[in-house]
């Protein structure tokens, strides 16, 4: 799976985008709560590595929002968390 550093760097980013800008559950003023997500890495991580577009990324955050957390964001939110986790694409090239 590439460079050990950039799989690193590709996580982490996508840990602070899902705490920072995603957020359904309202804990990013707690920097202590930045792992509040981290279920959801493993999948989102995997969309990634299968050129998923931007579409299959809202539909699986609006569905683990509806079906998982039961607190759901904006459909603006959602949709810029996906644009922004597709740029982390950069980060790692196969």
């Amino acid at each position: 799976m590439g460079n050990k550093g950039n799989y690193k760097e590709l996580i982490s980013g996508v840990r602070n985008i899902l705490f920072s800008e995603w957020d359904p559950v309202g804990v990013n003023d707690n920097p202590n709560l930045q792992d509040e997500y981290d279920r959801y890495i493993g999948r989102i991580m995997q969309m990634l590595s299968e050129d998923s577009s931007i579409h299959d990324l809202v539909k699986l955050l609006k569905d683990i929002e509806v079906n998982e957390i039961g607190c759901s964001t904006s459909d603006a939110i959602v949709f810029n968390t996906a644009k922004k986790l597709l740029k982390l694409k950069n980060i790692y090239t196969p």
